[in-house]
């Protein structure tokens, strides 16, 4: 993702990256990817994570996906 936003924005700076993520959309392990005018990710699965502080790590609970 990173490297497309760095593509479409023709440039490293932040500022002129977040400009061009609206333009991004993105095919990754974790399904399609596009970003919102504030640079949010707009996904169709989230990972719902339960913290494990006896452990110090996260556990994944579930996947949820919108059809």
């Amino acid at each position: 993702m990173a490297l497309e936003a760095l593509k479409a924005a023709g440039s490293a700076d932040s500022g002129d990256v977040m400009m061009a993520l609206p333009d991004v959309s993105y095919d990754g392990v974790s399904g399609h990817i596009e970003f919102d005018d504030l640079g949010d990710a707009i996904r169709d699965t989230a990972y719902i994570k339960v913290a494990d502080p006896a452990n110090n790590v996260w556990r994944l609970e579930t996947v949820q996906t919108v059809s």
